[in-house]
């Protein structure tokens, strides 16, 4: 009861203070406090040009999100240019390769005394191997930091919820972010990423695994897909339930509030509109503070993937361009290295999914 009598009195607050939509937005993103948010863009993106606060009262400002295809491009370029010599030089490094073992396995049609044909092929996926094995490494560091990213975001999200007796939405997202950052990313550095790289060494020493190597590589990535797919549509399912729950159960309180505020004499049609206003004044705010959480995350992991995503790319087409050499097995330790790489990058985007879940259905981005 005294939540509702706090709604009403806030509701009068802002009908003699303010009035017009426009200033109940206004008196909201005054208690929005993205100062956290801002240091950590600037220390960990500063390539971006990305400030949070600034993003979402431009946001509220325009109705929109104040991007422009070309600050998107430009965002895109600066993430990837970077990135383009590497996926160059790998190319480069897994053709060559492939030429160099061809020559060879010609020349040992000739020499009983030539290095084997399965030496060739582990060393050439020892090569893979090595070249990939840092963005493992990566994806380990750049989850662990997007733990630390949803933690810092989270004090700003709950209490811009907790002004407003957003009670549920705030515990909707602190047990998403909670689950995200406690079970989902531990469980990604803890099981499947030990399974991606068990599955690339198996793939890596199939050459003198007579062929037996690389199903057991198969099944560590099968299991580490399996593992993935399923916690993901459990969690996906799970947070889903809480959030819609979360976000209706706000909402009726508020419409609770604006009945009884009806009902009062005199003022009741006054102080039930007024409710109306800050309602769905304050739903907005709260929409689109969830579009900026879900940005801050989406630029931050952007740049890992966009790592990922060449690396794998450079794997698939060096395992095209040796096709023509007469190396199959080397060119199966690329595709078995490529599907590897695929492993990490769904990985990638799982845990965007899940963030995006939470920012994204715990504070109502549909209801924008």
């Amino acid at each position: 009861m005294m939540r509702v009598v706090s709604l009403l009195v806030r509701s009068v607050l802002y009908q003699s203070d303010a009035g017009e939509a426009e200033d109940v937005i206004t008196s909201a993103l005054s208690l929005t406090d993205l100062s956290a948010w801002d240091q950590w863009v600037a220390e960990h993106l500063p390539m971006a040009s990305f400030v949070p606060s600034d993003f979402l009262s431009q946001m509220a400002s325009a109705g929109s999100i104040p991007w422009t295809e070309q600050d998107i491009h430009g965002l895109i370029a600066r993430l990837l240019m970077p990135e383009l010599p590497a996926f160059g030089r790998n190319l480069l490094l897994y053709i060559g390769f492939g030429v160099a073992a061809s020559i060879l396995h010609a020349l040992n049609n000739d020499r009983n005394h030539a290095l084997p044909e399965g030496m060739l092929h582990m060393l050439g996926g020892c090569l893979v191997l090595t070249t990939t094995l840092p963005l493992l490494k990566d994806t380990a560091a750049m989850l662990r930091t997007v733990s630390q990213t949803a933690q810092i975001m989270l004090p700003g999200i709950l209490s811009f919820l907790a002004a407003f007796d957003f009670s549920s939405s705030g515990a909707a997202v602190s047990e998403g972010i909670a689950t995200v950052c406690g079970g989902v990313i531990s469980a990604a550095t803890g099981i499947i990423l030990p399974l991606t790289l068990m599955g690339g060494v198996l793939y890596a020493m199939d050459g003198f695994g007579h062929d037996r190597l690389y199903p057991l590589g198969n099944a560590c990535l099968r299991i580490g897909r399996w593992l993935l797919r399923g916690g993901t549509g459990l969690y996906l399912a799970v947070q889903g339930i809480k959030s819609a729950v979360a976000v209706h159960g706000d909402s009726l309180l508020y419409r609770s509030a604006k009945l009884a505020a009806g009902g009062l004499p005199y003022i009741g049609g006054l102080a039930s509109g007024s409710f109306d206003t800050v309602l769905y004044g304050m739903l907005y705010i709260r929409s689109l503070l969830g579009v900026t959480g879900v940005c801050v995350v989406s630029i931050f992991m952007l740049r890992p993937a966009l790592r990922i995503l060449l690396s794998f790319l450079s794997v698939r087409m060096a395992s095209i361009c040796v096709l023509p050499l007469g190396i199959d097995g080397y060119g199966r330790i690329l595709n078995g290295m490529g599907e590897m790489l695929r492993l990490v990058l769904s990985l990638h985007i799982t845990v965007w999914i899940m963030l995006f879940a939470v920012f994204g259905l715990a504070l109502g981005i549909w209801q924008m």
